[in-house]
Parts: C-alpha cells; sequence; structure tokens
C-alpha cells in the first residue's frame, strides 16, 4: 500500500479537522505576544497609550466570552470558529494600516473578542470530533499550534515592523476560514439541533475508512444517548450554575485557569525583552526571545505523546514543579543584581535559563492543560455557559497580572514578582496531587460518572 492509500484509510479528517480550526490559536497567541518586539517600536506613543495598548486585549475577552457562550449552542461549533476568523483577521489589517492610539486600541479589543472565541469554541469542537483514545494528543495541536504563532512573533517580530507582523498575523485566521469550509461539523452539536442524517455524516467522515459502519453505527446511538439524556434534563442557565456537577467541573477549570495566569505566563510574554534587559546578560534580548519561543515546540509535541500514556495529573505535577524551578532561578539573579555588590558575571546565563526552563515546562501542561480539561468535563449543553465563564474569567486575570506587571516591578522589585509566580506554581503542584481528577483514557459520557462520584 503506497503513503497516500495508507493515509486515506486513517482517521485523517479527525486530524485535519483539528488542525485547521487550531490555527485560530497561532493567530491568538501573537496578539499575546505582540507586544513583547513590538514595544520598542511604538516610540510615536506615550508609556501610558502602550500600557493600554497592551492590556486592552484582556478586556475584548469578556464581551467575546458572552458572544462565544451564547453561540455555541445556537450556530454551532464550526460557524462559531470561523465568526473568530473575522474577528481575529480584521484587527491586524487596521494595525497595519495606522499610526493611531486609538485605532490601535480599538483593534487590539476587537482581537481580544476573536481571542475569547478561539478558546471556548475550538476545545469543545476537538473533544466532540476526536476519538476517546487519541483525544488528549489532538487537543494538544491547540497548545501546538499556539506556541508556533509565539515562536513565529519572537523569532521575526524583532527582525521586522509592526506592520509586516500583523500582515503575518492575518494570514492565520484566513487560512483557516478558507480550509475549515469542507470539514464536518461535530456530531455532538448536530444531533442537538435534531440533524440525525448529518450527524450520521459527520461521524461516518471522521471514521477511519478501515472502520466498519457497524462501529460507526454503535457511536452514533450512544450519542444519541447522551444528547437524548441531556435534553431530558434540560435545565435554565440559574439550574445549569446549581447544579453540584457542573459547579464542581467548573471550579476544577478555573483551579487550572488561575494556577495559569498566576504562572505569570502571559505577563512574562508581554514584558520579554524588557525582562531581558533589565537582565544585563551577554545575550541579545531578540536571540534570548527567540530561545524562549523556540523551547517550547518540543515541549509540546512531547506532552502531546504523553498525556493519552501516562494521564492529565503527572503532567501537571511536573510542569508546575518545572515552572516552579525556573522562576526561583529568575528571582535568585535579580535579588542577587538588587544586592549590587556581587559580580554576577559568572552567572549572567541564569536569567536565559530560568526563563526557559519556565517556557518549556509552562508548555507541558500548565497552559495547555485547562482547555483539554474543558472540552472533557462538561455536558454538551453546559460547554457553552462554562466557556464564557471560563474566558471571562481568564480575561479578567490576563488583564490585572498585565496592567499589573510592570508597576509591581517598580513598587516590589522584580525578584518579589518571579518569587510572587513561583509560589502560585508550588500551589499548582499540589493541585495537581490533591485535586485533579485523571481523564485518560475515558469517553465523554465515562467522565461525567467521574464528576458525579
Amino acid at each position: 500500500m503506497n503513503p497516500f492509500e495508507y493515509f486515506k484509510r486513517t482517521r485523517y479528517v479527525q486530524y485535519l479537522s483539528v488542525f485547521i480550526a487550531s490555527l485560530v490559536s497561532s493567530s491568538c497567541s501573537m496578539y499575546m505576544s505582540w507586544s513583547s518586539p513590538v514595544i520598542p517600536q511604538l516610540t510615536f506613543f506615550s508609556s501610558a497609550e502602550v500600557s493600554w495598548i497592551v492590556s486592552i486585549l484582556s478586556l475584548g475577552s469578556i464581551p467575546g466570552s458572552i458572544l462565544g457562550g451564547l453561540l455555541l449552542n445556537k450556530i454551532g461549533r464550526k460557524k462559531t470558529i470561523l465568526l473568530a476568523t473575522a474577528f481575529l483577521f480584521f484587527p491586524w489589517v487596521a494595525i497595519a494600516l495606522s499610526t493611531d492610539a486609538v485605532i490601535f486600541m480599538i483593534a487590539r479589543f476587537m482581537g481580544g473578542i476573536g481571542m475569547a472565541l478561539a478558546p471556548i469554541t475550538v476545545p469543545v469542537y476537538i473533544g466532540e470530533i476526536a476519538d476517546k483514545d487519541i483525544r488528549g494528543r489532538l487537543a494538544l495541536v491547540y497548545s501546538l499550534l499556539s506556541t508556533s504563532g509565539t515562536v513565529l512573533t519572537l523569532s521575526v517580530g524583532p527582525y521586522i515592523s509592526y506592520k509586516w507582523l500583523s500582515v503575518l498575523g492575518a494570514a492565520f485566521p484566513a487560512v483557516c476560514a478558507l480550509a475549515l469550509l469542507p470539514f464536518p461539523e461535530s456530531p455532538y452539536y448536530l444531533l442537538q439541533v435534531d440533524k440525525r442524517e448529518a450527524a450520521r455524516e459527520s461521524l461516518a467522515r471522521l471514521a477511519a475508512k478501515t472502520e466498519n459502519c457497524d462501529a460507526t453505527e454503535i457511536r452514533f446511538l450512544q450519542i444519541e444517548k447522551i444528547i437524548a439524556d441531556q435534553k431530558r434534563e434540560r435545565k435554565s442557565v440559574k439550574d445549569i450554575i446549581w447544579n453540584k456537577d457542573f459547579r464542581k467541573s467548573m471550579l476544577l477549570v478555573l483551579g487550572m485557569k488561575t494556577i495559569h495566569q498566576l504562572s505569570g505566563a502571559n505577563g512574562i510574554k508581554a514584558y520579554m525583552e524588557t525582562i531581558m534587559r533589565l537582565s544585563q546578560t551577554d545575550i541579545p534580548p531578540q536571540l534570548s526571545s527567540v530561545i524562549f519561543g523556540s523551547s517550547q515546540i518540543p515541549s509540546v509535541l512531547i506532552s502531546a505523546l504523553l498525556i493519552d500514556r501516562l494521564g492529565r495529573k503527572p503532567l501537571m505535577i511536573v510542569s508546575t514543579l518545572g515552572c516552579a524551578v525556573g522562576l526561583i532561578c529568575e528571582g535568585v539573579y535579580f535579588y542577587l543584581d538588587y544586592l549590587g555588590n556581587i559580580d554576577l558575571s559568572p552567572v549572567n546565563w541564569l536569567p536565559t535559563f530560568g526563563l526557559t526552563l519556565f517556557h518549556i515546562m509552562v508548555s507541558f501542561g500548565v497552559s495547555s492543560l485547562p482547555y483539554v480539561l474543558y472540552g472533557e468535563l462538561f455536558i454538551t449543553s453546559a460547554k457553552g455557559l462554562a466557556g464564557a465563564i471560563l474566558i471571562i474569567y481568564s480575561g479578567c486575570l490576563t488583564f490585572v497580572v498585565m496592567k499589573s506587571f510592570g508597576p509591581a516591578v517598580e513598587a516590589l522589585g522584580i525578584y518579589v514578582v518571579f518569587w510572587g509566580f513561583a509560589g502560585a506554581c508550588l500551589l499548582g503542584t499540589f493541585f495537581g496531587v490533591f485535586v485533579l481528577p485523571e481523564t485518560k483514557g475515558k469517553a465523554l459520557n465515562e467522565i461525567q460518572d467521574l464528576i458525579n462520584k
């Protein structure tokens, strides 16, 4: 059998659907890391304007989360992803064509709406189209492409103008919008809106060509039963919120997201080159940014290989411990630098080492697992509400971290800030050991049974 024929007989539609839908995450991560190489270019703006341009992105996630929560079950997963591509594409065009601070702020705010729509919808889409034995690794494709967007920004951004960087950012949602059109909608959503034949066709397209019709029909009947049971128990938003299992799942996902945000991942990403200039190492800040970004790709790939073998809990524990070690090293270096009477030339590699270790380990689990669990823990009818709550909460935390990062460094010292981030990561280790459930190898209905216990 030739390779092309072999590929056609695999579950390639699942892999391609996930890859194309996840392209929006590359643009989202470019919005987040854009400020690191671009801030030095924005000399025509005041420091106050730059601060708002950087942080207003997170405020856009609040209306975006509400919109995503409403549309996820109204127009479907696929159409909501396509809407996200529009909100991600046009702000890049506005930034590329403007030098006005107000336009930058409006564009970044609109980009924040797209950034909220994407993580609400894509993890749900992945969780519902992927078979349970590959769901974990396919969920990490979203993180892998997100990391690739960061690498592209940090690698190329320092050497080109912000206008050309905006053109690169616009390419990802444009390709996603065009390429996703022929791929199937989630069979869960199609059954939810009583499109039985379309759901059956979607499952047939997603299955491997070697899978017999009986196996596809069995899965169809299983999903149909899940949706029917959920419809019989359909409740209002108030009832969903007061449901014990929903609250338990919500607290788990919000706990994971709290650890991610308080680890400082987004604040460090936004002010990367500024941090490296403060460290006064011999390594140029631009090169350090490339090292940090590139180091995350193998980390995500290894995580994707291990998540369905080792499980979610081990990845969370290892990831948080590794992040804490890297941040503690960073804090130690800056504390010694603060003392002022110590020759740091023998350890001038320590800031780069600390942040490289942090970026490797944060990509290993801390940054990706909240979205993996979001796609797994909630019943179909509750995912829109859960996603809206998650992204609003995440957006508020991101805004607080990014807006307070600079003032906190000035008031407390950068070493205190890094040690505070490290403390949050150590709390995440305890969360992984004692709180986080293991969902490895379980179907979505089996995960609900686990939560119900």
